[in-house]
């Protein structure tokens, strides 16, 4: 019976030693993988803050790039605003110059008022149209920049 315990002993330790290893050995394994876990997080992480600023300069171009188009529009406006007040100051002078007895003078001048308000009523539209236009290049462009 001596022999006999001494070999239960020993499959005993023998077991004991096969687990404390295996415990060891998954505790290693769980705390290299936790570490990688947190370093591929981390790589993750940085990569989603670059792309995130890439990004904030995108729609900040994009952005300062909408307002320098309205400006520009902005101006065009005005400018087609004075083309049709000097369209319409030289009507006036036309019409003050002609001599109102006849009827081409009378017919002339209806002419002259009817250019002069389809002038205002096509800048008036072509300004609506400038505005929509820099609209839909503002948001073609953000698109663009949220799509890359």
């Amino acid at each position: 019976m001596n022999r006999l315990t001494i070999i239960l002993a020993a499959i005993v330790v023998s077991g004991g030693m096969f687990w404390a290893g295996q415990g060891i050995g998954y505790a290693k394994g769980y705390a290299a993988s936790q570490a990688a876990h947190v370093a591929a997080l981390a790589v993750a992480e940085r990569e989603n803050a670059e792309t995130q600023k890439a990004l904030i300069r995108g729609v900040e171009k994009v952005a300062e790039d909408a307002e320098q188009e309205r400006n520009a529009v902005e101006v065009r406006l005005v400018a087609a605003g004075d083309a049709v007040e000097r369209l319409r100051q030289s009507v006036r002078d036309a019409d003050a110059r002609a001599d109102t007895g006849t009827a081409a003078v009378s017919d002339a001048a209806g002419a002259r008022a009817l250019l002069a308000s389809c002038a205002a009523r096509y800048r008036d539209m072509a300004s609506h149209a400038d505005r929509l236009r820099a609209t839909v290049i503002g948001l073609q462009n953000y698109a663009i920049e949220v799509s890359q």
